[in-house]
C-alpha cells in the first residue's frame, strides 16, 4: 500500500525507516499509573481465561456453563463494565479520510 500511495521513492524509504526504527523496541511512556494498572489487570484476566480454556477450541467456550445463574449474570455485568472502563476516546474512522 505504501508503494502505490507514495509520491516518490524517498518518501517510501522514509516510511519504512520510521516503521522499523529503534523506537519500536522502547518501553512506552504512560500518562499515569492508573492506565498501567488497568492494562495489568486486563492482561492477568486474559491469561487466566486462556489458561482455563487451553484444552478447548476457544478459551471461553465452556467458561461458566455449570455456574449458578447469579454468578453467570454477575460475570456478564463484569464484562460489560470492563468494556466501558477500558473504552478509549472517540476517534474518527481512518477510512473516512479517503
Amino acid at each position: 500500500m505504501v508503494f502505490f500511495r507514495s509520491e516518490s521513492f524517498k518518501q517510501i524509504l522514509f516510511f519504512f525507516t520510521e516503521i522499523f526504527s529503534v523506537s519500536m523496541f522502547e518501553f512506552p511512556m504512560f500518562v499515569d499509573n492508573i492506565f498501567v494498572l488497568k492494562i495489568c489487570v486486563l492482561l492477568i484476566i486474559f491469561i487466566l481465561i486462556e489458561w482455563k480454556g487451553r484444552e478447548h477450541k476457544y478459551a471461553i467456550e465452556y467458561l461458566g456453563l455449570k455456574w449458578k445463574r447469579p454468578y453467570r449474570i454477575s460475570v456478564y455485568y463484569i464484562i460489560v463494565f470492563s468494556i466501558v472502563w477500558f473504552a478509549g476516546q472517540q476517534q474518527e474512522f481512518i477510512y473516512f479520510q479517503f
